[in-house]
């Protein structure tokens, strides 16, 4: 990309925590695009082709393990970053770390715009405020 803005798809099923994970980013200079499901995420995703997603993991209608896996297959350049509450959960996070995902792209919600600038950098999309 020639410039540094990217486009970040980002996925919950809460509007305003899609809302405030927008707003984080836009500040990093990228542009953001919303989606509240996994599967409108993988829909989404395959018709504007993002840089990186962002998601959740704990969603109805396709979560955010089963849309990560849809991504890697369908778009295996675009970087994914995990922010739910249920990374708490060690099983789910070494499952995740297991499907090769690297456990720092991986946020507990709640969490700072600089831990979110620093998971999208470890990803491969270079981000801060």
């Amino acid at each position: 990309m020639a410039d540094s803005r990217y486009r970040i798809l980002v996925v919950d099923d809460e509007e305003p925590i899609v809302d405030i994970v927008c707003d984080m980013i836009a500040r990093f200079g990228h542009e953001t695009l919303r989606a509240f499901s996994g599967k409108q995420a993988v829909a989404k995703a395959m018709e504007s082709h993002p840089d990186a997603v962002v998601t959740g993991i704990m969603m109805v209608d396709g979560d955010g393990v089963w849309e990560a896996e849809q991504l890697r297959t369908l778009l295996p350049d675009c970087k994914i970053v995990f922010v739910s509450s249920a990374l708490h959960n060690s099983g789910i996070r070494n499952d995740l770390i297991a499907m090769g995902f690297d456990a720092r792209i991986m946020l507990v919600k709640p969490f700072e715009a600089a831990q979110l600038a620093e998971a999208l950098t470890v990803a491969g999309i270079p981000s801060r405020l």
